[in-house]
């Protein structure tokens, strides 16, 4: 069993927080959750200008480098991203900040495989795969960050397995101090997207996973993303606007959008 890295948040210590998201306005808008993300981000750098506050997204094709000034990082160029049966992707990455936040990194993956021509129809061409991918890969860069955040929070089914992966995988549970928080927030209600059971040898080779959600959720083809995420989260949130969707995760917390800012803040500060 790996210990967690002992790195405690001493009083006046600056809060470090990464983000995980499939979309983030402006640089790319499928849903609401675009723009809330980025207004949440912006409401919490302002009420403390102290924390850093850092963004892991995909890099899709309709995402203009020069429009949004990105840059390619050097040191993080084909990174290295196991899937299963010694199958593996690669990875590389850009950077940039969220106008009018300066100092809030943005870092894309880019992978042509993946991520390449998405749809302003929240449809990949295999969304089962490309969460997989974009999960592994959003670890695999969050972990040569060396950079340790108190909180990882993950934003919409697409982050789903995020939480299992920083749970149960030794190599990701390296990223997290030992009091780091995982928060899951589903935004929209198509959220209820399945991953089909013969997906699990591509993200669970030791059947972990397959064990824990049968003994809780029936998996007997399939399961949500969002139960996933519910159940190996810290916390759980869900959009208030959106209490009305077909399947949730048990214990969730129902937030309307001009509370988060409020809501998350307390949350991130709370020992």
């Amino acid at each position: 069993m790996v210990k967690l890295t002992k790195h405690k948040l001493k009083k006046g210590a600056q809060l470090k927080i990464l983000y995980i998201a499939n979309e983030l306005n402006p640089y790319i808008n499928i849903s609401a959750a675009g723009e809330i993300i980025q207004k949440l981000a912006n409401s919490i750098k302002n009420k403390d200008k102290s924390i850093e506050l850092r963004v892991i997204m995909p890099k899709y094709d309709i995402i203009s480098d020069r429009k949004y000034h990105l840059h390619n990082v050097i040191r993080f160029s084909n990174l290295k991203v196991d899937l299963v049966d010694n199958l593996y992707d690669f990875i590389s990455v850009k950077v940039s900040s969220i106008p009018d936040m300066n100092k809030t990194q943005v870092y894309f993956l880019e992978n042509e495989k993946f991520f390449q021509k998405k749809n302003n129809n929240n449809s990949y061409p295999n969304q089962n795969d490309c969460a997989i991918f974009f999960a592994k890969g959003a670890l695999v860069l969050a972990k040569e960050l060396d950079w340790f955040p108190d909180i990882i929070h993950c934003h919409d089914w697409h982050t789903g397995l995020i939480p299992f992966f920083l749970k149960k995988n030794n190599d990701f549970k390296k990223i997290m101090k030992k009091n780091s928080k995982v928060i899951f927030t589903i935004y929209n209600k198509k959220a209820n997207i399945y991953f089909e059971k013969e997906k699990l040898k591509h993200i669970d080779e030791k059947n972990i996973l397959e064990k824990s959600l049968t003994k809780n959720l029936d998996i007997s083809t399939s399961t949500l993303f969002t139960n996933v995420g519910g159940y190996y989260a810290n916390n759980t949130t869900l959009r208030q606007e959106i209490k009305d969707i077909d399947s949730v995760p048990e214990n969730i917390t129902c937030i309307k959008d001009e509370d988060m800012a409020d809501y998350y803040y307390n949350l991130y500060k709370k020992k």
